[in-house]
């Protein structure tokens, strides 16, 4: 995943790599944030700046693994922190898996009012 974006053309356009947001109580007891590591990799490799503070994950629901109604269990899991920092950028949302794409659709619904931002998403998908 690191590798493969320097050949696509529009990500010169990037000003911004952002990485889906874990609650904290999950990330203490992960010990890590799996995007945040996919996002770390791509911004080196781009020479983009990484944000991790404008989206928080602000409600600890179980795991969309176990999930079995996806959307609802991640429904106003995020709200945003910092919308000054985005206004008029163009960011690359990084979600490490997507299956359903609940958990990306909700972090752009937090984000999307701000006024000129445009957002990319890039992922790793699963077959389930």
């Amino acid at each position: 995943m690191g590798k493969a974006p320097k050949r696509i053309p529009w990500l010169k356009d990037i000003d911004y790599i952002v990485p889906i947001p874990l609650h904290w109580r999950r990330r203490v007891w992960r010990g890590f944030n799996q995007s945040e590591i996919l996002a770390e990799v791509i911004s080196k490799d781009l020479g983009i700046k990484m944000r991790c503070s404008d989206i928080k994950r602000i409600k600890h629901n179980k795991p969309q693994i176990k999930a079995k109604h996806r959307q609802l269990n991640v429904k106003g899991v995020f709200s945003l922190r910092n919308s000054e920092a985005l206004k008029g950028k163009h960011i690359l949302l990084i979600d490490d898996v997507i299956t359903s794409s609940a958990t990306s659709y909700e972090a752009i619904e937090a984000i999307k009012n701000i006024d000129g931002l445009k957002i990319s998403l890039a992922f790793l998908t699963s077959h389930s």
